[in-house]
């Protein structure tokens, strides 16, 4: 916000320096989409967490949640009855529960928690090492509602 009042200054005072003008506008333009960028980074890149050995099985990626795309770091217990998430939302660290409910053919099934909800989590293991999931949040409904979906991989 600040920058964008400095464009507007610098656009409505008079000046014989144009070219001047002209720079530190693109400056202040440039500045804000560095602060853009850096910010979306930030929010994507997985939380680093000092896990214990109660939780041997970890990973990290990226989760669509509060429609928007955040860095995902979780991990579960060896035999996976038991897991915490934690994620970035809005600059703080947010933390939930996961228990394991089943299997079948669409992978391992999960319920989970936290402060803003609850829902079901269904998550897929690939040969590569990779773990893809679609996380659902209850609505009344047997399965409840898409509510965005995980890949990452063991770390």
């Amino acid at each position: 916000m600040r920058n964008l009042l400095i464009i507007v200054f610098l656009l409505l005072s008079p000046s014989v320096f144009a070219d001047e003008k002209e720079e530190q506008i693109k400056q202040a333009i440039e500045i804000a989409q560095s602060k853009v960028i850096i910010k979306k980074q930030r929010l994507e890149t997985a939380p680093n967490i000092k896990w214990d050995n109660t939780v041997p099985l970890r990973y990290k990626g990226t989760i669509n949640r509060h429609n928007q795309r955040s860095g995902l770091n979780f991990g579960f217990t060896q035999n996976l009855s038991q897991g915490i998430f934690y994620y970035n939302f809005k600059d703080k660290l947010e933390k939930g529960n996961i228990t394991f409910t089943g299997t079948n053919q669409h992978g391992y099934w999960f319920n989970w928690n936290d402060k803003y909800g609850q829902g079901s989590l269904q998550l897929r293991e690939y040969t590569d090492g990779s773990l893809k999931g679609i996380i659902y949040i209850d609505d009344g409904t047997m399965l409840g509602k898409k509510l965005g979906e995980f890949q990452g991989s063991r770390k």
